[in-house]
């Protein structure tokens, strides 16, 4: 990336709290929009100088695990098992309703394959299941033991018991996933974007959710262009958070996204700092 320009984040300050719970993230720039923030699960596009607060990675869901979670947990199997098998319609129709038309069984197919299989291989076993308990949800995170790998899927479900987020285990490095998250946004493919937020995040936020903030942005700096470039920032092993930097040619200006990402490599945060 050219860095020729001024570097939004030379006013980034890191404060690493003792208490090993939470890193702060202050941001000081004469002027920012906070597109998304885990801070405050409302998430409304907001200007100022607000703290944000992610959860530290290590403790990736700070929550509290239900007491029956039998029914759900083999209910989250199942599901794995229908990817196993590549039955993709059967996955899709567990989806909540308002998903569906975002999620074609070909969409699901296309990646599951590209993001897992071709680095994992073939599911070989569905291990184990852990229920947590979240406001509004609940995650399940079921252990597959595939051909070349063995992780975690977690699939998040609505007090329906219907899917609204899958994650599956991430091959693709930061760099990539920050280029996926704005190249999605200016594709109007929001349901693919948000589906690059942490677990957490997308507990309470939806595709609609990701197009509002996306929208008012575009508002202030005119239509998407082009990627200049990006750059990564990467976090001390006790942060358990990296940065990576999306600077985004738009028709009126050129600026620079900060995505902040967990050890999972899920966004927790996104940052515009519009600078005149």
């Amino acid at each position: 990336m050219n860095n020729e320009r001024n570097d939004p984040v030379t006013s980034l300050q890191l404060i690493r709290l003792r208490s090993n719970k939470l890193m702060t993230i202050r941001l000081f720039p004469a002027r920012r929009v906070a597109i998304l923030s885990l801070c405050a699960l409302g998430l409304p596009v907001s200007l100022g100088f607000p703290t944000i607060a992610p959860v530290k990675a290590h403790n990736h869901f700070p929550l509290h695990a239900q007491a029956n979670p039998a029914s759900l947990e083999a209910r989250a199997k199942e599901i794995v098992g229908w990817l196993g098998a590549k039955d993709f319609a059967k996955a899709r129709s567990a989806l909540a309703p308002q998903l569906q038309p975002l999620w074609s069984a070909e969409k699901i197919q296309q990646n599951w394959e590209s993001q897992v299989i071709d680095y994992t291989g073939p599911v070989k076993k569905i291990g184990k299941a852990k229920t947590i308990d979240a406001v509004n949800a609940k995650l399940v995170i079921v252990t597959v033991e595939f051909e070349k790998y063995t992780g975690d899927v977690i699939l998040t479900f609505n007090n329906s018991d219907q899917v609204i987020a899958a994650d599956f285990p991430e091959f693709r490095d930061i760099d990539r996933l920050g280029r996926d998250f704005i190249e999605s946004m200016a594709k109007k493919d929001y349901a693919t974007a948000r589906g690059l937020l942490s677990p957490l995040l997308k507990t309470e936020v939806f595709p609609t959710r990701v197009q509002t903030g996306w929208e008012s942005l575009l508002k202030k700096t005119g239509p998407f262009e082009r990627i200049v470039g990006t750059q990564v920032r990467k976090g001390s092993d006790t942060d358990g958070v990296d940065l990576v930097l999306v600077t985004i040619q738009f028709e009126n200006r050129t600026d620079t996204a900060i995505l902040v990402f967990d050890d999972r490599k899920g966004i927790v945060n996104v940052d515009f700092p519009l600078n005149d």
